[in-house]
């Protein structure tokens, strides 16, 4: 994408994404179900990269806060859908598969809408073409410390992010409190979006001072979150979690997008250090959770965050933009 443009590969991953949908919506075994939802994934993720490495073509100084912005959407859709879907095939006005056969027709409209739409040109390419060949941004930047700081912080934020939704229904169950579950997860979720919305509004945030705060304040969450008893408590914990939560990603990657002009190579790079989290963190906290306890693994989860703010001190001195400034 950094080579070709961003155009050719968000039309091929979001038609990715619309077959995925259809193999899933129409599959009739396991095997043609798994593979659809893999077509979903590597469409949806792709896409989501490509979309968040080109909000710095389209405006580099407010890349942190356009980012975010465009969360604040993710949130509410993510809070809105999983009990919205439920509740209209529980009451039987949809299957499981018209869910699927709606995000396709979703997807086309997009397909079509980017094969309209006409990009920014690349601001990594003019200002690589500006850069002295020592300055330019390639792939050999994911060999500084700049970026290994990034990747980790991302890692670990999907650790944390995607094991308290996997589990925070479980472990309400654990306390006696089943039906406060899904509303916890809702809550979570709206709370990201709250977060999220206020730092898009804000001119000129510090990023890496924004993650840090974020990450102790979620370690914080987490263990109230632990510890408390009351169904109505924790689902305002949860909220609260979500609040704290919320602008870790998105300042994340809008901060790598200024410090790389907007590579979509390595903004994806680091994109999926938060799908390698994704992964590892369910995971570990499913294994602890069974072999130990479910206060062990959601403690573990607490340590996470604090580590998270820990790896932010890395970049207490403020890196220079690679090569941005050499534009003039």
């Amino acid at each position: 994408a950094d080579r070709y443009g961003k155009k050719p590969f968000l039309l091929i991953f979001v038609a990715v994404a619309l077959t995925g949908c259809l193999v899933t919506g129409f599959s009739n075994t396991l095997w043609i179900y798994v593979t659809g939802s893999l077509l979903l994934g590597a469409g949806c993720s792709t896409v989501e990269s490509m979309v968040v490495s080109l909000l710095p073509d389209i405006d580099a100084e407010h890349n942190t806060q356009n980012g975010n912005f465009i969360q604040v959407i993710y949130s509410i859709g993510a809070g809105t859908s999983p009990l919205l879907v439920a509740t209209l095939i529980d009451k039987g006005f949809m299957t499981w598969r018209a869910g699927f056969w709606i995000f396709a027709v979703v997807y086309a409209g997009i397909f079509i809408t980017a094969a309209i739409f006409k990009f920014p040109k690349s601001r990594l390419a003019e200002n690589n073409a500006a850069a002295s060949k020592e300055d330019r941004i390639s792939v050999k930047s994911i060999f500084t410390l700049l970026f290994i700081v990034l990747f980790a912080m991302m890692v670990i934020y999907l650790i944390i992010e995607n094991s308290f939704a996997f589990f925070i229904d479980s472990l309400s169950v654990q306390k006696g409190n089943a039906t406060a579950g899904a509303w916890a997860l809702s809550f979570f979720w709206y709370g990201m979006g709250i977060s999220r919305f206020w730092v898009s509004r804000q001119k000129n945030p510090d990023e890496i001072k924004l993650v840090r705060i974020s990450f102790i304040l979620s370690g914080i969450a987490v263990a109230l979150v632990l510890v408390c008893r009351s169904a109505v408590l924790s689902v305002i914990l949860c909220l609260a979690a979500g609040i704290v939560f919320g602008p870790i990603w998105p300042t994340i990657v809008g901060y790598a997008g200024k410090k790389y002009s907007g590579s979509a190579s390595l903004v994806s790079l680091i994109v999926a250090g938060g799908a390698l989290g994704g992964i590892i963190g369910p995971a570990m906290t499913g294994a602890i959770s069974e072999r130990v306890s479910m206060v062990l693994a959601f403690a573990i989860l607490a340590l996470f965050a604090f580590a998270g703010a820990a790896i932010t001190l890395l970049l207490k001195k403020k890196p220079e933009t690679q090569n941005t400034e050499n534009t003039k």
